[in-house]
């Protein structure tokens, strides 16, 4: 039962280094923080579904793979039949840009039957974050983050 739990990377431990090596882990993004097991398991699920559209769902979905709850705003040109009095007046690279907005701090604490010894009870910060949905979006995007 162990190889077969092992054997999936959401509930791997021995086979980790296998699905992380793979799948080129760790890498810029995630090696900036405190990475726990529970967040290498993240980061290898994240890695393997997170080739998908360019959807706003789909990077809120991935983002919830990790452990992090946003909403993405979009933006839109100012247009003559659209817009109303008091909008932005927003450029023609407006379109371009999208406004993630997460957690100031995304705090993890540590489980009981999912931490491992030697792990820190609590680890928090959004680099991860931040650097994953730079990493997956197309280059023609600009990404803000607002915290709140």
């Amino acid at each position: 039962m162990s190889l077969l739990t092992g054997g999936f990377p959401a509930t791997a431990l021995e086979l980790l280094p296998e699905w992380e090596g793979s799948l080129g882990l760790p890498d810029n993004c995630t090696i900036s923080e405190t990475y726990t097991i529970e967040r290498r398991r993240q980061a290898v699920v994240s890695r393997l579904v997170g080739k998908g559209s360019l959807s706003k769902q789909c990077y809120i979905s991935l983002a919830k793979t990790r452990g992090d709850d946003i909403t993405i705003d979009e933006f839109r040109q100012a247009r003559a039949g659209f817009s109303v009095c008091g909008e932005a007046i927003n450029g023609d690279d407006w379109p371009f840009v999208c406004r993630v907005n997460a957690q100031q701090t995304t705090y993890v604490q540590a489980k009981c039957s999912v931490s491992y010894c030697g792990e820190p009870l609590a680890t928090w910060g959004n680099k991860i974050l931040d650097c994953t949905q730079n990493q997956l979006a197309p280059p023609f995007t600009v990404l803000l983050f607002g915290y709140h």
